[in-house]
């Protein structure tokens, strides 16, 4: 069948363009951002990503895999490969920047949730953590007896770890099985409470085994930290608004 004649006759194809610019733009690009992880080297010496060759190579070759469709690009839009690339080199140097500073990045984001949560504490180390300063300028901790979350007011003017009953019960230390014959002084007068030991205490990274522990008779908005657990510790410090706990090794 023969093409008609005159402005009804079908264009031909466009010749194909070949994959040479996407492959010029694509070494092009990673010889910028080759270029880039040099400069950032000789900048930060130490901290930046030179520091740890392995891991800049590694994100190097994720990004070269990533940007790789570019050599198989036939027709080319520059301005809009041009913003694709610049989204790229961002998000490479972003991932870069992170990599070498994330000590940093994470001992910020740690500090925020200790002045927005005082009560979760920070870990300082693998012993050691950081408690903020919490409601009515006093220290509050979260911790564990017997596997169950208890909220701890920390308090040096308290000769014992005292359980509320609600906590003792969650730790599976049931108030109605124990004998409330001890008398013990509180803020509102004489209480009386119960002997029991809590196979385990956990605070932060901080774990004590074989805790004694009082569990009082009457509700308690919240259970206290005393003497006996800060007496187990290597050393606790009161800086300022933060409250160093440190235990042994």
């Amino acid at each position: 069948m023969t093409q008609p004649e005159g402005p009804w006759r079908d264009a031909p194809p466009p010749p194909k363009k070949g994959a040479g610019g996407g492959l010029l733009m694509w070494l092009a690009f990673l010889a910028a951002m080759g270029l880039g992880f040099l400069v950032l080297t000789r900048l930060f010496p130490g901290r930046g990503p030179g520091s740890d060759w392995p891991e800049g190579l590694r994100l190097f070759g994720v990004l070269a895999v990533v940007s790789s469709g570019l050599v198989f690009m036939r027709r080319i839009d520059v301005g809009q490969t041009a913003r694709h690339l610049a989204g790229w080199a961002a998000i490479f140097a972003v991932a870069v920047a992170g990599y070498a500073y994330r000590g940093d990045v994470r001992a910020g984001l740690l500090q925020v949730r200790l002045a927005l949560i005082p009560a979760y504490g920070v870990t300082d180390s693998p012993r050691s953590m950081i408690v903020g300063r919490g409601e009515g300028d006093a220290f509050y901790v979260f911790g564990k007896v017997d596997g169950a979350p208890v909220k701890f007011l920390i308090d040096t003017g308290a000769s014992e770890i005292v359980l509320s009953p609600a906590d003792a019960r969650a730790a599976g230390l049931s108030p109605e099985n124990l004998d409330f014959s001890t008398p013990s002084e509180t803020a509102n007068g004489v209480g009386y409470s119960a002997r029991a030991m809590a196979r385990s205490l956990r605070v932060g990274p901080i774990r004590m085994t074989d805790v004694p522990v009082s569990i009082n008779q009457n509700p308690m908005s919240v259970s206290l930290l005393g003497m006996p657990f800060l007496k187990r510790l290597d050393s606790f410090e009161v800086r300022g608004d933060r409250l160093y706990l440190r235990g042994r090794g």
